[in-house]
């Protein structure tokens, strides 16, 4: 941030997280907040139609929301999701769109946004829904009730550079405690 904040770009950087508290470890905002998705929400926001003879993912925002979002997100370049481990599968889908509407670009993945998943995959799974890297079975319908989880899992997958961090650093100065948690 100290960089971002020497080239005057600090705007264009966005920490969000699953949680709160996670979200204010890094002066961040909740991914539900800045996405303008209900916590409560049961309803999918997605579906599938046919046009022209094929069968096309729709994701739906009101115009409202969507005006919302390209405000929002229009000086927005880089998003840094923290906790990875706590993100649903079937969220990822409305992060995704949202970046899409944002950027005004909804021909593309996260719209050309570089959207940076930190944390240990496989520390704490989410609360309720798989974890973003969970696997669909192969012969798993896509009906309204897995859809989110299919996008979620293409969303996934449409990430192409991946570096994983093998040395812990965090409890290096007590090894005793690291090895007992």
């Amino acid at each position: 941030m100290a960089v971002m904040r020497g080239f005057d770009s600090t705007h264009s950087l966005w920490f969000l997280a699953p949680t709160g508290s996670a979200a204010a470890l890094n002066n961040g905002m909740m991914i539900h907040k800045a996405f303008g998705i209900s916590i409560c929400d049961k309803a999918s926001r997605h579906s599938m139609q046919t046009m022209d003879g094929k069968e096309w993912f729709v994701s739906s925002l009101s115009d409202i929301s969507r005006r919302r979002l390209e405000t929002n997100f229009k000086d927005v370049d880089i998003l840094v999701i923290d906790e990875v481990s706590l993100l649903q599968q079937e969220l990822l889908p409305d992060v995704e769109a949202g970046c899409r509407y944002g950027k005004d670009l909804t021909q593309w993945w996260f719209g050309r946004m570089m959207v940076i998943f930190t944390g240990d995959l496989y520390q704490f799974p989410p609360i309720k829904g798989s974890a973003v890297y969970s696997r669909i079975k192969e012969h798993t319908a896509i009906d309204h009730k897995n859809l989110s989880k299919h996008i979620g899992q293409l969303a996934w997958n449409s990430m192409t550079d991946v570096v994983y961090l093998h040395q812990q650093k965090r409890m290096e100065w007590d090894p005793d405690y690291a090895t007992a948690v």
